[in-house]
């Protein structure tokens, strides 16, 4: 675990109804920053996504680079050189009775939780068992992957992994679109369909 004072060290990246210009560009809403309680790190220029456990405790930090010429894009944050990569992003609020959307990428999260806060990010491409072990007890999981290869790849891991849950893919409108590509009316569509009422 991760004390609370170390989260404190990274400034929010939302203030007075005002999000980060990064986060501006990405169009995630103030309401979505503060609840996610998006941080940004002046030193690293990167902004910073608080990972906690079903228990709330904090197990991370991962963030994502405001360059384009950074080659590492996302960087899990590591203290005394621990991190905690089984850990689940929206693992605290995820609620395992109602549809559970995974989708891929932080900002993916972001553009889903404007419509329907039951969605969770793996924060990395690997779906091991002992994170795919985190989700047991989830009633239904709607993948909502990238239309490409690695997406198919991880949908049809968990789909073996966890085989008394039901699942009930999400198919995105084109190929190469990701959530965060999308508008948050255009979310509300495509769970509308797979028999979800967004709020």
């Amino acid at each position: 675990m991760f004390p609370e004072s170390w989260l404190a060290e990274f400034e929010p990246a939302h203030a007075d109804g005002e999000v980060h210009p990064y986060l501006a560009a990405r169009r995630v809403p103030y309401e979505v920053a503060r609840a996610l309680d998006l941080r940004f790190d002046p030193l690293r220029q990167r902004l910073c996504f608080p990972v906690r456990d079903h228990h709330g405790r904090l197990r991370g930090l991962h963030g994502r680079t405001i360059h384009d010429h950074v080659t590492l894009r996302y960087l899990m944050y590591t203290l005394d050189g621990r991190c905690s990569p089984e850990v689940w992003l929206g693992e605290s609020w995820a609620d395992p009775e109602r549809p559970l959307v995974v989708v891929e990428s932080v900002f993916d999260l972001a553009r889903v939780y404007e419509v329907w806060r039951n969605v969770v990010c793996p924060l990395t491409a690997s779906l091991g068992p002992a994170k795919i072990a985190r989700l047991r007890g989830v009633r239904t999981i709607l993948p909502m992957f990238d239309r490409d290869a690695a997406g198919a790849r991880a949908r049809d891991k968990l789909l073996r992994a966890l085989p008394g849950t039901r699942f009930h893919p999400i198919e995105l409108p084109y190929e190469g679109c990701d959530p965060a590509d999308l508008t948050a009316a255009e979310v509300r569509a495509l769970l509308a369909n797979a028999e979800v009422t967004p709020r």
